[in-house]
């Protein structure tokens, strides 16, 4: 032979290398799922923080309406809630509509 080697293969034999790529890319799709599952989660539990943060701001708002409804209204007792935005909900408002309920307090005698 001239100096060079060459390599001589049997027929049916493989060398693995397209085995070896193959199994570098599912490698690589399998992590590629499970990074973005963990991101897609994350941010769903961020979400879900600033959606409780806000429900939680609009109860002390609408219980501090509730509670200083006789400061703001005089000659009417406190615990009455502002009625619902029924204009941009295009709903037909009933006549002489005010107040939703009283507040209840979950005390003794209440409905």
């Amino acid at each position: 032979m001239n100096g060079q080697s060459r390599r001589t293969s049997r027929p049916g034999q493989e060398h693995g290398a397209a085995l070896l790529i193959m199994l570098v890319i599912m490698v690589v799709g399998a992590l590629y799922f499970v990074v973005g599952q963990s991101q897609t989660a994350r941010v769903r539990v961020e979400r879900d923080a600033i959606t409780a943060a806000a429900l939680a701001q609009a109860k002390e708002a609408l219980i501090g309406y509730a509670i200083t409804y006789s400061d703001t209204h005089p000659g009417e007792v406190f615990g009455y809630f502002p009625c619902p935005d029924t204009e941009s909900l295009w709903i037909d408002r009933p006549s002489g509509c005010r107040v939703v309920a009283l507040c209840d307090t979950g005390g003794p005698g209440a409905p």
